[in-house]
């Protein structure tokens, strides 16, 4: 699946062209040997954090329990790091996890223009911080999309 993404950066428009096939995988792994679905998934789970996880739900069980009763487990169960942090407004992604975004990007990239040069010269061509916060959210949701088979089970 072929997408354009749009970005608006430093007043001028900016367009990034990827193929979203199951080749920009191959392409990860062999250039930098990581698993290209799991780095997505750790990244954009970092960048969109569920409400929930302040919680320390580990053997919770709400069966038999009252709405009151429950509130009151689930209040006991707050775990105050993870609430402060996740009432800041975002977790910045490290060096290393901005690094591994752009390298998620450049495969595919690289997967929609075989001609397009190395991470590291492909990066450098850029005279700005490319906004990985933005793109590796709109590239999990869009592969996501692109992925919904049609399973039929037969008796």
């Amino acid at each position: 699946m072929y997408i354009t993404l749009k970005m608006e950066i430093q007043e001028e428009v900016f367009t990034l062209d990827l193929n979203l096939a199951n080749r920009a995988g191959r392409i990860y792994r062999q250039q930098f040997e990581r698993d290209i679905l799991k780095d997505m998934s750790d990244l954009y789970r970092k960048l969109h954090r569920n409400p929930l996880d302040i919680f320390d739900l580990t053997g919770f069980d709400a069966e038999g329990k009252t709405e009151e009763e429950i509130h009151d487990e689930l209040m006991s169960r707050v775990n105050v790091d993870k609430l402060m942090t996740f009432q800041s407004e975002s977790i910045p992604l490290d060096f290393e996890e901005t690094e591994r975004a752009g390298q998620i990007i450049w495969a595919f990239a690289k997967n929609r223009k075989e001609s397009i040069p190395s991470y590291e010269d492909w990066i450098d061509e850029f005279d700005f911080v490319l906004p990985v916060e933005k793109i590796i959210p709109a590239l999990y949701e869009a592969w996501g999309k692109s992925a919904k088979p049609i399973i039929e089970l037969k008796n």
